[in-house]
């Protein structure tokens, strides 16, 4: 039986993405992102989505670099 959920901006599964970034001082830092995605393959590039109050986002913003690391699913059966 199929169900509407109406209009979401989700999707379910989320993929999870570990961003890591350095401060200004150098330290090492990784926030997990469920909001990013391929935004362009000529040329490649993603976009992430971070609110402005968030350490990673001054360190991207300082830095002007960040790594993107895409975890490996675990089946959970």
């Amino acid at each position: 039986m199929k169900k509407s959920l109406g209009a979401l901006s989700l999707i379910y599964p989320a993929p999870v993405w570990v961003i890591g970034t350095y401060d200004k001082d150098g330290r090492a830092d990784a926030a997990t992102v469920a909001w990013g995605g391929i935004c362009s393959s000529k040329p490649p590039a993603v976009a992430i989505s971070l609110r402005k109050s968030r350490y990673t986002y001054n360190n991207i913003m300082e830095r002007q670099a960040f790594t993107v690391n895409v975890p490996k699913s675990v089946n959970a059966s």
